[in-house]
């Protein structure tokens, strides 16, 4: 078998960052590989995502639609490098007017290919980083510590927004994604506490439960502390002449059996300025909130708006109070997303680091599930040829295939509007009594499992559940 080299990636819980339009950020994978079961790395979302080396597929072929694992590499290129060509300028413009004032999600444009990153939404999302904290949140003592660490998750995702990107593939209705993170075996990491923990595997599955508005599921677990997020992703964008105001609906559920704990997350909206000067940078405003009922604790974060003619703010300022007596402040947070942020505790002369973005390095890395024990509908199932033929630069190729997969959608779609073929139920996901989707599929297995009959297992337990009407998650 041909090897190919690979790279190391690092891998956030990118919580629910990413516009639908440009700069895709939220709202957040290293097996040995074997010659049996090759492992597919997802690289770190990085600031080069423009001008990435070409996906590489592992297999003696070397070419689109392997039966193994594609891995994604981090570029060498300039990262000043522009996100529009110059060939391409005149169309950009031509697209903005072709938006201007309309909410993008509830009118059907077709983007650029120029525009696209040569990623589905769903494993660009994937791409996860900083997963110690999450892994380590059910370890803290107590539950003000314990409310710190999932603010701190949310922190981590926030940086995603730094990075110069394109939009991602919007996915099909069904699409799913699965991959595992992991770190060295050995590795351990401080908490913020400053104690070393263990950093065990990670499992995560996406599934596109909406095309029209783009809504993706994900939920990541970690077995051995007990701790799994359920991230709802729905962002819609509107462009105003200026900029793009970005309204960010996602959500996120985090639980923690072993404390009888779940944490209920909320997302801030987002800017994309610096559009007519194709200079893109996205910036995060208004608030977000964590808040957990059973211990009674809230934190409200608010983020620091640029004002006219200003300078760019990244500043962030929070507070953790009891939810029944909100004027108790118990901790502070403050800083900047793009830095270092800190926690202030009632009582304490001198705040504690929890993050900084501009200096992180996570020992976690990432594989995807490879395509031999893949269902056909996974990312890299259905985009596959087009993701290969827009890393070999042709755009021809590319957008024909696009296109293609496009209007088979497009025919399921009016065939479901017809009665010819029915509904699309979620497979892993259903909302509960009071709307709030959760994962409901079965226990996600090892990296090395049968994936097919894992999909094939949960698709059958949805049509059980569905035969005498609506799932409801429990």
């Amino acid at each position: 078998m041909a090897k190919s080299s690979k790279s190391k990636s690092k891998a956030s819980l990118a919580l629910g960052s990413a516009p639908d339009l440009a700069p895709a950020v939220p709202p957040t994978l290293h097996h040995a590989a074997s010659e049996s079961a090759l492992h597919g790395r997802i690289g770190r979302q990085h600031e080069l995502t423009s001008s990435m080396e070409a996906l590489d597929i592992e297999d003696d072929e070397g070419g689109a639609g392997s039966k193994h694992a594609v891995a994604l590499r981090e570029s060498p290129a300039d990262a000043d490098a522009g996100l529009i060509e110059s060939g391409n300028k005149d169309s950009f413009f031509s697209f903005l007017k072709s938006i201007l004032g309309k909410d993008i999600d509830s009118v059907r444009i077709n983007v650029p290919l120029f525009l696209l990153e040569p990623y589905s939404n769903l494993e660009f999302m994937g791409m996860l980083e900083d997963l110690e904290f999450f892994v380590q949140a059910p370890t803290q003592p107590t539950p003000l510590e314990r409310m710190v660490s999932v603010v701190t998750v949310l922190i981590t995702s926030l940086k995603k927004a730094m990075a110069k990107a394109k939009k991602p593939i919007n996915p099909v209705l069904g699409e799913v994604f699965y991959a595992h993170f992991d770190a060295p075996e050995g590795t351990q990491a401080a908490t913020i506490g400053g104690a070393k923990g263990p950093l065990p595997t990670t499992h995560l599955v996406a599934e596109q439960i909406s095309h029209h508005p783009p809504i993706s599921a994900f939920h990541l677990e970690c077995p051995a502390t007990q701790v799994g997020v359920t991230l709802i992703h729905d962002i819609k964008a509107k462009y105003n002449g200026l900029s793009f105001a970005l309204q960010n609906s996602s959500y996120a559920t985090l639980n923690m059996p072993a404390h009888g704990e779940e944490y209920h997350i909320t997302y801030p909206d987002a800017n994309l300025i610096g559009v007519l000067t194709l200079s893109f940078r996205l910036l995060w405003t208004g608030s977000c909130t964590v808040t957990c009922a059973k211990s009674n604790l809230q934190t409200t974060i608010t983020f620091k708006e640029k004002r006219w003619f200003g300078r760019e703010t990244h500043e962030l300022a929070g507070t953790i109070t009891p939810i029944d007596n909100p004027k108790k402040v118990l901790a502070t947070i403050g800083g900047e997303w793009t830095g270092l942020t800190t926690v202030t505790y009632a009582g304490d002369k001198e705040p504690t680091p929890l993050f900084d973005a501009s200096n992180s390095a996570s020992p976690y890395t990432g594989t995807v599930v490879p395509d031999a024990i893949a269902p056909d509908n996974t990312s890299h199932a259905v985009w596959g040829d087009v993701m290969a033929a827009m890393r070999a630069g042709d755009s021809g190729k590319a957008h024909k295939l696009k296109t293609d997969i496009e209007n088979k959608q497009r025919k399921i779609a009016k065939d479901r509007e017809d009665g010819k073929v029915p509904p699309y139920v979620p497979v892993f996901f259903a909302p509960d009594d009071q709307g709030r989707v959760r994962y409901v599929g079965p226990k996600i297995p090892p990296a090395n499992a049968d994936y097919k009959a894992f999909t094939a297992a949960a698709a059958a337990a949805t049509a059980a559940a569905t035969a005498s009407g609506p799932r409801r998650a429990a």
